[in-house]
């Protein structure tokens, strides 16, 4: 694989052309824009319009609508009308639609090779998707490999919750695969 070519964005920047993708409305992408732009980068932003938070930055060079209804479709034209040399999701629903496009892509009778690229080089090898999507078995991994998590606990069924809660004292987080949150 070659490396990307940069261009000269609106800003100036010879930096890399980088295509933020939030389906939420929080203030942690702006950040992350403002912040990849002072480091050189040109951002353009999928989001959900009117009243994002990236909308409201200057950092933003140029913004593309996120369709709840057609995602994969919003980050499909995105992706064509910026040439981002990366993508960076910025909420796990973000992730999720660059799996499907990326196995979309990667169908026989798709011409998505540069596509599938693009998004490999985003987010890594496609071998490495199903456990980024599970968050227990990242966790899992995450600790075997010496990083601190939470004690973690894979919960099933209620049978689960309630041995759990008999052995655990308060708080706990519950959270699904495919969630996220964010602390503003």
């Amino acid at each position: 694989m070659r490396s990307p070519q940069f261009q000269l964005g609106a800003s100036g920047n010879a930096g890399p052309n980088v295509l933020l993708t939030d389906t939420n409305r929080w203030p942690a992408a702006a950040r992350m824009a403002i912040a990849l732009s002072k480091a050189g980068c040109n951002i353009s932003a999928l989001c959900p319009t009117p009243g994002h938070p990236l909308l409201k930055t200057r950092a933003v060079q140029q913004a593309f609508p996120y369709s709840g209804l057609r995602p994969l479709d919003s980050l499909v034209d995105a992706i064509e009308a910026a040439s981002p040399q990366i993508i960076i999701p910025c909420d796990d629903r973000g992730v999720q639609h660059l799996h499907e496009l990326h196995a979309r892509a990667c169908q026989p009778e798709a011409s998505g090779t540069t596509l599938a690229i693009l998004i490999e080089r985003s987010l890594g090898r496609p071998e490495s998707y199903p456990i980024v999507s599970n968050r227990y078995e990242l966790l899992k991994i995450a600790s075997e490999e010496g990083l601190q998590v939470p004690e973690t606990k894979l919960v099933n069924t209620v049978d689960d919750l309630k041995y759990w809660q008999e052995r655990r004292t308060f708080p706990v987080v519950l959270k699904a695969d495919g969630t996220s949150a964010v602390e503003v």
